[in-house]
Formats: structure tokens, sequence, C-alpha cells
């Protein structure tokens, strides 16, 4: 394992585990040349924007990884999730308010790929399926 893929590996880990002060520091060593790398999946599909996107404890790790790779936003799991989808599903109001604001001023065309899934379930199916009615 390269020194790298062990950065990561913790990085996803401190994400996963919600611990943002690790996780900012983390995005704060990283050098510009690898942010491309931040767009990695896993087994699911899921980036580890789509993690922090879900994450309890604070919003700016979810900021910080876009500020450093805004196509982050777009992404989407083997589902067709983009992270704001998920957010509706675990009812993560602060970071939902705060994608939502993102895409914004997209027209409302562009507006509906962040809202759908490819199998036409929208975050407010969602959000009433995982009983989010807030």
């Amino acid at each position: 394992m390269t020194a790298l893929q062990l950065f990561f590996d913790v990085l996803h880990a401190a994400t996963f585990a919600n611990i943002p002060d690790l996780v900012l520091g983390l995005l704060e060593d990283l050098p510009d040349r690898h942010f491309d790398k931040l767009n990695r999946q896993n087994h699911v599909g899921n980036t580890i924007f789509h993690e922090a996107a879900i994450s309890n404890r604070s919003l700016e790790p979810a900021k910080k990884m876009l500020q450093k790779a805004p196509g982050l936003l777009c992404m989407r799991n083997h589902l067709r999730e983009m992270a704001l989808f998920r957010t509706a599903h675990y009812g993560k109001r602060k970071v939902f308010n705060f994608l939502a604001g993102k895409i914004s001023g997209y027209d409302e065309e562009n507006q509906k790929l962040f809202l759908r899934r490819t199998d036409k379930t929208t975050i407010l199916h969602m959000a009433i399926l995982a009983h989010h009615f807030g």
C-alpha cells in the first residue's frame, strides 16, 4: 500500500466515522495535484462526498470537499443518487439546504437531475419513505 492510498483510506474512515476535525486537517494537507482522487467511488459507488453529506457533526468537511473538487456535487452512486438525494434520505437538513443552495442557480431541467434518481424516485419520495417529514 502506498502512502497516498493510506492517506485516502484514513480520509474515508474519518469521514465515515464523523470526525470532522481530522477530515478538515487531511483535506488541508492534500496536495492540489491529488484533488481528482476525491472522485473515487467505493463498492456501492459512493464518493467521500456522499459520506460527508450525511455526517451528523459538521457541514464543514462537505463544504471543503466541494471547494476542492466541485465535480463531486454531480457524481452519482450505483443507485444513481447524488449527494443531495442522500441528504433527503437521511434527513440531513443542514447539508440539504447547503446543497440545494448550490443548485438553485441551475435551470429547472438541470435541477431535476439532482432531485430524481434514474428510476424516477424523487427526493420527496425518499424523505417520506425514510420518515423525514420536515
